[in-house]
């Protein structure tokens, strides 16, 4: 009696052990995303890949569209539980990191140009930067220091000297001046956008690596 029931406990244990090792597991996944502050229509939300999204803000001129987001992976935290049910361990995810920004620009009539080194990070205590890199997408050639004609849409990202900091510590609100778009030479005005920080906590299902 005593070797069936070593037998047994041995069996349960490697049986668990399988489970936790070749199965998925419930999560509860706890993100932060910077979300731009505009009208109703205005905000759209993207998921991008799997466990990436991102909102953007949409802005419409007589001379262009465009679409403005953070271009950065969220940060945050994941608890996983060991057969759905027994909390297992929570780590936190996401690394301090160069804010990444991506503007979408699509004409609406020709002549339409971007000067990329016109787009500036407004943050608190009046700071003001310009990007320290800025290319088009698909494409690894700086655009710093060029006006770019666009006659078809172009997406450009580009990188301001800013520290985009992981979970727990929140990004303090900050702002976007876009300045560079221009129709024959003449300036385009368009109002900053405020990014805010935004949380979500979720349930999930994390698949077997």
């Amino acid at each position: 009696a005593p070797k069936c029931a070593s037998h047994l406990l041995r069996v349960f244990l490697t049986t668990l052990l399988a489970v936790a090792l070749c199965s998925g597991c419930f999560v509860i996944r706890h993100e932060q995303f910077s979300k731009p502050v505009g009208p109703a229509g205005s905000v759209q939300f993207h998921r991008i890949a799997a466990g990436c999204e991102t909102y953007s803000r949409l802005i419409s001129t007589a001379g262009a569209r465009a679409e403005v987001s953070v271009a950065n992976w969220p940060s945050g935290w994941e608890l996983q539980f060991l057969l759905n049910i027994i909390p297992i361990y929570r780590y936190d995810y996401g690394s301090d990191e160069a804010l990444s920004v991506e503007v979408s620009v699509e004409p609406k009539t020709l002549g339409l140009a971007l000067d990329p080194e016109h787009i500036f990070f407004l943050g608190e205590g009046q700071t003001r930067l310009a990007p320290t890199n800025a290319w088009l997408l698909g494409s690894l050639e700086p655009r710093l220091g060029e006006t770019v004609q666009i006659t078809n849409c172009a997406v450009f990202h580009l990188v301001f000297p800013v520290e985009h900091r992981a979970y727990p510590e929140h990004d303090a609100p900050f702002r976007l001046s876009i300045e560079g778009l221009s129709v024959a030479g003449r300036g385009i005005p368009v109002a900053p956008i405020t990014f805010m920080p935004k949380t979500k906590t979720r349930p999930g299902f994390r698949l077997p690596y």
